[in-house]
């Protein structure tokens, strides 16, 4: 859970840095998407799609905190000798517009994952991890870079190279997923065993 909130702040903060991808230009942040989503899959395969819900809604939490923070930071009067501060609050007011509407992208592709997810898991009865994940990790990056190409046109500071970007996640997903896959399975097996032995009496 911790780890999800944590990918969930860094994300929010990288949003506003775009890199240079050879003839590609990406979001920084959207690049940990993949991952983001990914570890809300581990958490609800594992412990369940109420546990995965608690650490979307931590996540949520504890960037809503750093927005509010950075938000009474550049409104508090500067001392007279701190003369960078001013450049300061120009990247702190980039950060709080660009991460407005990823917040909200990110809270509501990544409650559609899990819910695709445990519908999907319902639906094939639980077989067919890779494939599970695989379809609801594109569908929920389709959706997250659905709402941030759109914001673009209410005054959002995010530029997206909508297929450019979905192809980079695609390709940071797809290498991931195999490991991810074999993580869960162990863990699963290990949290089987650790029931097994405390549940049946000596």
């Amino acid at each position: 859970m911790l780890s999800y909130a944590m990918l969930s702040i860094l994300s929010s903060w990288f949003i506003i840095c775009n890199v240079s991808l050879q003839s590609f230009t990406a979001n920084a942040g959207i690049l940990l998407c993949p991952i983001s989503l990914l570890t809300a899959n581990v958490i609800a395969e594992i412990y369940g799609y109420k546990n995965a819900r608690r650490a979307i809604w931590c996540g949520f939490f504890f960037n809503l905190l750093s927005f509010s923070y950075a938000l009474l930071i550049i409104n508090l009067p500067s001392p007279s000798y701190a003369l960078h501060n001013p450049l300061f609050n120009s990247i702190i007011i980039t950060y709080l517009k660009t991460s407005f509407f990823f917040i909200l992208s990110h809270l509501i592709a990544e409650s559609l994952n899990i819910f695709f997810l445990a519908k999907l898991k319902l639906k094939l009865n639980g077989y067919y991890l890779k494939l599970r994940l695989l379809v609801c990790v594109l569908l929920s990056l389709l959706i997250n870079n659905t709402i941030l190409f759109f914001a673009k046109y209410i005054s959002s500071p995010i530029h997206l190279q909508f297929f450019p970007t979905l192809l980079i996640d695609i390709l940071i997903t797809l290498p991931i997923l195999p490991v991810i896959c074999f993580f869960i399975e162990k863990v699963k097996k290990l949290e089987l065993f650790a029931y097994l032995q405390y549940s049946v009496p000596c």
